[in-house]
């Protein structure tokens, strides 16, 4: 292999490796997201419990739905 041919290679290669890094690095950001966003649902699945203590909506929703509903 000639030195030409060599180097060649040896900057494909680098693409390669870039390319593969890259792609782990998005996935690990990707995987990383998922607990994450899981543990907010979780947490405000809790507070909207708490909020509307049994009841299809909370109280306060009642006088932003009369307030608010011209607007919208």
């Amino acid at each position: 292999m000639s030195e030409v041919e060599s180097y060649k290679w040896f900057v494909q290669f680098l693409g390669v490796v870039a390319d593969h890094i890259e792609s782990a690095r998005k996935f690990v950001g990707t995987t990383a997201d998922l607990p994450v966003t899981t543990s907010y649902y979780i947490i405000g699945q809790m507070i909207v419990d708490r909020e509307q203590e049994g009841k299809e909506r909370a109280e306060y929703v009642t006088g932003l739905m009369k307030r608010d509903s011209p607007f919208i």
